[in-house]
């Protein structure tokens, strides 16, 4: 068994992690924690966490007291989704804030409740994810023509159970123990999570282009809302995997040993991977709501009322 000591600038922090030589007695998670344990002004992986923390609180709290203090965007369900996608991205960031900020080897517990925490808040914003593309195929593809499917109240309905069945979850794997597996169980979730996006925009893509073909026949001007689509589906889904697959991958090798774990590049590709992960959470304000006209609009008013404040002064 071999003794990590970590030290730091200023002061000499010395611990003991026992690990295998070879590193193959501890997870990937187990090794991400030591080197985020590296308490110094150079550790790349805790600054990047903290700007980027930061700036996604920055922008999906905005996003959150928008869509809340706005009557016009209340009155839509979608912009319900809009809105508990920026309260779990946020919650995420100041999860992972804490988590960066304890993860000491000493605090082995807290370190353990604190990811916890993330991976659950990380899994109702990717659920929040799959219920729009959800509520897009039913609206557009599964009834067209029926009205009150996706009515302010039944959306929220359906947020709260999102967050509920995930803190559950997440509180019963803690009391039975099982809090090793969370992060499989979640990855093996979200996996079919992302699947049930691409599977539904690509149906909501195929027939809405499938109805430009029939309109464009009695119209002059060109349809080009599938072609919108397209492009905005395309974001989504690029954006989902590029974020969360790698991590995602890498979770599942790990847990069942495909990985070998006398290289030390595995710990730093999951750093790479982590980073990226809460780049998904600065991306979603941008791709759930800025694209919304309506909110985009409000974010305008805003920004006229705080100027006209300012000069008033």
């Amino acid at each position: 068994m071999a003794e990590v000591e970590l030290e730091t600038d200023e002061e000499t922090a010395n611990f003991s992690i026992e690990l295998d030589t070879d590193g193959c007695n501890t997870s990937l998670i187990d090794r991400f924690l030591i080197q985020l344990t590296f308490n110094n002004k150079y550790n790349y992986t805790a600054i990047l966490a903290y700007i980027s923390c930061i700036l996604s609180i920055a922008l999906n709290v905005s996003i959150f007291v928008i869509v809340v203090s706005d009557k016009t965007l209340r009155k839509k369900g979608n912009n319900v989704f809009t809105g508990s996608l920026a309260l779990s991205d946020s919650f995420f960031s100041v999860a992972v804030i804490v988590l960066v900020s304890i993860c000491r080897a000493e605090r082995e517990m807290m370190f353990l409740y604190t990811f916890t925490v993330c991976l659950t808040f990380a899994g109702i914003s990717i659920q929040t994810i799959g219920v729009v593309a959800i509520e897009r195929l039913l609206v557009v593809v599964i009834f067209p023509f029926k009205r009150n499917i996706n009515t302010p109240k039944k959306m929220l309905f359906v947020c709260f159970c999102i967050w509920g069945f995930s803190i559950s979850f997440a509180c019963a794997l803690l009391i039975t123990h099982k809090e090793d597996e969370f992060g499989f169980i979640m990855s093996i979730w979200d996996v079919v999570i992302f699947v049930n996006v691409y599977v539904s925009y690509a149906v909501i893509y195929l027939v809405v282009k499938n109805h430009d073909k029939k309109v464009s026949k009695f119209r002059t001007q060109e349809f080009n809302t599938s072609k919108k689509l397209l492009k905005t589906f395309s974001i989504i889904i690029f954006t989902c995997t590029v974020c969360w697959m790698p991590i995602i991958t890498l979770t599942v090798l790990d847990y069942f040993d495909k990985l070998d774990c006398n290289k030390t590049i595995y710990p730093h590709i999951f750093n790479i991977s982590f980073i990226l992960a809460l780049a998904y959470s600065i991306a979603n304000p941008i791709v759930y709501g800025l694209r919304i006209n309506e909110l985009r609009n409000a974010i305008d008013e805003r920004f006229i009322s705080l100027r006209n404040f300012t000069i008033a002064q």
